[in-house]
């Protein structure tokens, strides 16, 4: 049989990004919190790597409504830091609602976001083109699913368990 498809592409955790410098914030301030459109940029932790990018809505402080994230991850690939992007909505600097990742191997998720994590959408893998639409939890496949394997023509559709094809 076909391996399992892996659909654990890192999702960096939005609310651990500690912001630079005063001059690397700019927007409104109310009561000492950044409030309406502004720009973050956050320190990275590791050193000579540009940090974090967020340009959007921010309400008491925290990214909240629709906002652009810049992540700069480490690629496997290249050895070497590379920009992924998150557009869409925002609430408590947690990505929820609609919205749209995409990874510097060109991977892209479209879907429904709830407290950082996928809940339900389309993931395209292009490595393989392979591509999965339905449910995650935990940032697996759950659920009910579809999955296909472009090159070898093959598509299951059905119950997925933490992140495999239940039987």
């Amino acid at each position: 049989g076909k391996p399992p498809l892996k659909a654990n592409r890192h999702l960096p955790n939005c609310d651990e990004n500690t912001p630079l410098a005063d001059s690397d914030v700019k927007g409104r301030f109310v009561s000492g919190r950044l409030t309406g459109y502004g720009k973050a940029e956050y320190v990275s932790k590791t050193q000579g790597v540009r940090g974090d990018c967020y340009t959007g809505m921010f309400r008491d402080g925290k990214r909240s409504g629709h906002g652009e994230m810049i992540f700069n991850q480490f690629s496997e690939i290249i050895m070497d830091y590379q920009p992924a992007k998150y557009v869409g909505r925002w609430r408590f600097n947690k990505r929820n609602g609609h919205g749209v990742m995409t990874w510097p191997d060109g991977s892209k998720y479209e879907g429904e976001w709830s407290n950082d994590c996928r809940v339900q959408g389309k993931l395209f893998m292009p490595q393989d083109h392979n591509e999965y639409q339905g449910s995650f939890k935990d940032d697996k496949f759950e659920g009910i699913g579809k999955i296909t394997y472009t090159r070898e023509g093959i598509t299951f559709e059905g119950l997925f368990e933490a992140g495999l094809a239940s039987n």
